[in-house]
This record gives structure tokens, sequence and C-alpha cells, in this order.
């Protein structure tokens, strides 16, 4: 069955960059810019379920992508499969390409075993056995992967469409995410001057 190429790559870049911006706030909110915010936000309840709730919906995200599951309509395995079965009349992409991305895919293989495991049985799914659970995903390796999906988008839109994509975030800006930097100030100030009020009155 004959498909739309450029509908077919807008909503992998959809899905993209809604991992993205859930990466960057989450990576943020980790590993802030300053010892103040790191030190506010070990004391925030809510930023640290924040933290949290945002990975996941990476990981999940990620995942759609990465997955080799028919029910994830749009992961790049099928995408893949629908260039090399020619899906998409009237786009040629260099089968050099093709083979380079499948290849990519599967050098990080064990990584999305990890990502699948994590989506299926803890963030996705409760699964019963969730307290054995032990994968340990860096944001670095996370970010590997969506660096993986850029390179196909990319790889897309030049050799079919002449033209390139942004892949940017169009949310998230962290010189401009200064929330947790007000937050923190103010909480230091607070403590200051109670501090030097004490001092006053002895």
């Amino acid at each position: 069955m004959e498909r739309d190429l450029k509908s077919d790559i807008w909503a992998i870049w959809k899905i993209l960059i809604n991992c993205k911006e859930n990466f960057l706030y989450s990576k943020y909110l980790h590993k802030p810019d300053t010892k103040e915010e790191a030190e506010y936000l070990s004391h925030s309840r809510h930023f640290q379920f924040l933290q949290h709730s945002l990975w996941r919906l990476c990981v999940i995200e990620i995942n759609k992508l990465l997955s080799k599951s028919d029910k994830d309509f749009y992961n790049l395995w099928t995408f893949i499969k629908n260039l090399e079965n020619n899906i998409y009349k009237g786009h040629h992409v260099p089968a050099d390409a093709i083979i380079d991305w499948r290849n990519t895919l599967s050098s990080k293989k064990s990584l999305t075993k990890k990502i699948l495991l994590l989506r299926n049985k803890l963030y996705a799914h409760t699964d019963r056995d969730v307290g054995k659970l032990s994968v340990d995903i860096t944001f670095e390796e996370v970010y590997d992967l969506i660096v993986i999906v850029e390179k196909v988008i990319r790889g897309i839109y030049i050799h079919s469409f002449d033209s390139d994509i942004l892949t940017e975030t169009p949310i998230f800006e962290r010189g401009r995410f200064d929330i947790i930097k007000v937050l923190a100030k103010e909480k230091n100030d607070r403590i200051n001057a109670i501090q030097n009020w004490g001092k006053s009155k002895e």
C-alpha cells in the first residue's frame, strides 16, 4: 500500500520534538546550572515529581520511535523497511543511507532494549516484579538516540525534499528557563534576611 512520505516523516518529527522537550526539561531539573539551584531542587518534592514525570514521558516517546512493535506505528524500523520496499512512490533515498541508518540503529540494540524494558515494566505499565527491576540509562545515552532519529529525519528531507528541517525544540530554552534560579535566590534571600535579623538582635 502506497504511503505519503512527508506525512509519515512529519509524524516522526512531532514524536521526536515531544521527546526532546521532555528530555531537556528533565535534564535541567536533574542537572541545573548552579549549586544553589541543585540545593533548592533536592528539597522540593514538587520539582522532584516533575523531574521523574518528564523523564518518564521522554522514555515513552523515544520508545515509540525505536520499538519494533506494530503498535508503534511510526517506529524507525518500519519506516526504513517501507523505504526499502519502495512504499513511498516518487521518492528516492540512496541505499547506502538506508543501510547506514539501519546499522546505526542496530549498534544501539542493547540500549533500545533497556528503553523498552523501562517503558513496558515501569513507565507505561506496572509490572508485579517491578521491585526487582534494575535498569540504568543516562541522559547522554538517550541523547545519542535522539541524535540518531534527527539524522534520519534530516536525511529524508535532504534526499527527498531537497531541504532541511529544524530539530530545535520550540518551547525549552535553557537560558530563559529561569524559574529555578528565581526560586532558589528567593529562598536564599529569605534565609539570609532571617539570619541577619537574628544577628541584629544579639
